[in-house]
């Protein structure tokens, strides 16, 4: 996954970021470390196989991402793996 980042340093600076990424995660965590560094983070940029996605700049007040985020897929894990889920979901019809 690629990240493409323009922000404004403390010095009034443009600046054009690009790394890869190995998760959604990490890729999360660079913009809120940039964020939370002074910069003020005018557009974000998300690739991944292909596919291209803005992520609204907002969101991104230097908190970091990959904690809760894990959390949540530990929690859905969870969830998915309890009797009776398995076969509720397997139940629903495609497309619903």
């Amino acid at each position: 996954m690629s990240l493409f980042i323009i922000s404004v340093d403390q010095h009034g600076s443009v600046r054009h970021f690009h790394c890869q990424c190995d998760s959604l995660e990490i890729a999360l965590d660079i913009v809120s470390a940039i964020s939370v560094l002074g910069s003020l983070v005018l557009c974000i940029n998300l690739v991944d196989t292909n596919q291209w996605m803005q992520l609204p700049v907002e969101v991104f007040d230097g908190e970091c991402f990959s904690g809760p985020l894990n959390q949540l897929e530990q929690e859905w894990q969870q969830i998915l793996g309890e009797p009776g889920h398995t076969e509720a979901i397997e139940s629903v019809p495609a497309g619903s």
